[in-house]
């Protein structure tokens, strides 16, 4: 079964439209995305082992 919900202004709306705006700033087009540290960023699905290189030379 499927369910929709409808929201509505004052409900957090207005965060996740937000986080859009960002996500727009910053060319980011789908998700899971990665920003670590504010240096390095990871588009797609990633392996342990390369999110942990990352955050090993970051």
């Amino acid at each position: 079964m499927f369910c929709l919900q409808v929201t509505t202004k004052g409900d957090g709306t207005e965060k996740v439209e937000l986080g859009q705006r960002n996500a727009e700033k910053l060319g980011i087009r789908g998700v899971p995305y990665f920003v670590i540290n504010e240096k390095v960023s990871l588009s797609g699905l990633q392996s342990p082992n390369e999110l942990i290189r990352v955050f090993e030379n970051t």
